[in-house]
């Protein structure tokens, strides 16, 4: 920060400290604009939570989630708290290591309760549409799934299971749940549907994440050998391209890909058709053209 906006930032500290928190929020929030310093970030999500805006507050930490994870966890934790936000504070507990690892779900246990006590209604109301997610539109799934994430984790359990197997919900959302379940560490048999249409089963906790595949790791070693460092630009969109079509592959993206380089050069064709190399691989094709046909039910 340069000499002025050190000036602001002192002008805000004052402010916390007479618990004006509002005026405190307006100077740190223009500062932001101005500097993206860590000091104005923690103290912004401070006061943005002092002063009960705490939708706001949610939306500031999702914004600079690394930064609070690393420097202020125990405010991270107490916003997430105060939104409901279950699922993503057990995801982070997954992470976490003995004593902390046993607070922390204290914690959102105790949290959970008391949301049942204080609006058992809206949980009421969340989980059963939750439990019939197949009944509405692939954009209405959508906020469906992002508000059973504040059910507790009963409730969203059993709307994950009835879901997993519902073959009106769209193959993407129930990917989805099945990813969440997975990064939850849920280590119970599960019964899906996947994109062919039929049952699979797996225990989601020994399912690999799409980023730790063997498939995946190749695919982007392949990108940056094939067009890294001569277009960066290029690869960088290939590589947001290629970790959609995995996602949508989930579970089973090892599976499938099974010869990465088919895959890089297919995909390079579909989106820049300037490749040297040529291959109409039928099967890759096959899986392109499935996930291409998911794809479109979500904006049709």
């Amino acid at each position: 920060m340069n000499e002025k906006q050190l000036e602001k930032f002192k002008k805000a500290k004052d402010e916390v400290k007479n618990h004006d928190f509002n005026t405190a929020t307006d100077i740190l929030l223009d500062l932001y604009d101005e500097t993206d310093d860590q000091q104005v970030v923690l103290l912004l999500g401070e006061t943005l939570f002092m002063d009960q805006k705490y939708v706001g507050a949610n939306r500031f930490v999702e914004d600079n989630f690394d930064v609070f994870l690393q420097q202020n966890f125990e405010l991270l934790t107490r916003i997430y708290e105060k939104n409901h936000r279950y699922l993503q504070l057990r995801i982070i507990a997954t992470g976490l290591k003995n004593e902390d690892k046993i607070n922390l779900l204290e914690e959102i246990e105790q949290s959970e309760k008391e949301y049942e006590m204080k609006k058992p209604n809206s949980i009421a109301s969340n989980a059963r549409e939750f439990m019939h997610l197949g009944a509405f539109s692939a954009d209405r799934q959508r906020e469906v799934i992002k508000d059973a994430e504040m059910l507790p984790i009963k409730q969203y359990l059993a709307g994950s299971k009835i879901s997993l197997i519902d073959p009106d919900v769209n193959p993407v959302w129930r990917m989805q749940l099945l990813n969440n379940l997975m990064r939850l560490e849920f280590d119970e048999p599960v019964d899906f549907i996947w994109i062919d249409n039929t049952k699979h089963q797996i225990i989601p906790k020994e399912v690999a994440d799409v980023e730790q595949t063997n498939a995946f790791k190749e695919i982007q070693r392949e990108v940056n050998e094939t067009i890294g460092q001569q277009d960066p630009i290029k690869a960088a969109q290939l590589q947001v391209i290629i970790k959609v079509d995995m996602q949508i592959l989930f579970p089973y993206i090892d599976q499938v890909v099974v010869e990465p380089h088919k895959w890089v050069e297919v995909i390079m064709q579909k989106m820049f058709g300037d490749v040297s190399k040529t291959t109409s691989d039928k099967d890759v094709l096959k899986w392109l053209s499935l996930i291409d046909s998911i794809m479109q039910t979500l904006v049709n």
